[in-house]
Order: structure tokens, then sequence, then C-alpha cells
């Protein structure tokens, strides 16, 4: 049997590394954005087009979105957490 502040403990480290999970998933979608836009697409360097693929900058848009709604619930849960058990909280920078 658990003691409640041992509960919000684990409960603490668990959230803790599905935060890290959640920001290492991100970090691959921010890196494929950013690469597509900076991507040329053309046939000779005097005829360098950039395009911009828009329909694959939407899902990454999407997918990066309900990932930033999950990162910003699990802050909430790990720092109410925090606070149960005496751990440090996790600080935003905006």
């Amino acid at each position: 049997m658990t003691l409640p502040d041992q509960d919000a403990s684990y409960q603490y480290i668990d959230g803790r590394e599905l935060l890290n999970a959640t920001l290492a998933e991100r970090a691959p979608l921010l890196q494929e954005l950013e690469n597509l836009a900076k991507a040329p697409q053309g046939t000779g360097s005097d005829e360098i087009i950039y395009r911009f693929d828009m329909t694959r900058a939407q899902m990454l848009l999407f997918e990066l979105s309900i990932i930033t709604e999950r990162i910003d619930s699990l802050i909430i849960l790990i720092n109410m957490y925090a606070e149960t058990c005496g751990k440090p909280r996790v600080e935003t920078i905006l």
C-alpha cells in the first residue's frame, strides 16, 4: 500500500517521463516543418523555385497543436503533483 505522498511522487515521476517523451516526439515534427519551409525545388541552379507543400505543413501544424495541448496538460498535472509531494515544479518560459 502506498501513502498519498508516495502516489503523488510516482505520478510526478511518470508525468516528467511522459513530458520528456512528448517533447522528443515534437522535435522531429518541428524539424520537418523547418526543412519544409527551407527546401528549394527546381531543375537547375538558375531555376530554383521555392515551393511550400501546404498540405504537409497543415498536417504538421495540426499534429504540433495536439502535442502542444498534451504538453500543456502534462505541465499542469506535474505541477499539481509537485505541490503535493514537494518536488520542483516545471517552469515555463514565454
